[in-house]
């Protein structure tokens, strides 16, 4: 049943409030699953395929994602690839 106006039983959390329940569980799985040093620890001990796919998998943290690209075939450009031979060949 969605809020209604002149509800009288409650007004609910009040605007930016934080869910205390929340945080802490935030802070407990940081705490728990992003320790640095046992982070560290445990990396060293992967071989070197564990170690390439847990950096590709980390990256999307770090790096934003590319978004894709059209391609519209209709205007392509043509090259000339004799003249940019010719071009290459003239510079040495």
């Amino acid at each position: 049943m969605p809020f209604q106006k002149g509800n009288k039983y409650g007004k609910g959390r009040p605007p930016k409030s934080e869910n205390k329940l929340s945080q802490e569980n935030k802070k407990f799985l940081n705490d728990l699953l992003f320790n640095p040093k046992q982070l560290r620890e445990d990396f060293n001990n992967l071989d070197i395929n564990g170690r390439m796919e847990f950096r590709c998998r980390m990256a999307k943290y770090i790096m934003p994602e590319q978004k894709q690209l059209e391609v519209n075939e209709t205007k392509s450009a043509s090259i000339d690839f004799k003249r940019l031979i010719s071009n290459i060949k003239a510079i040495d």
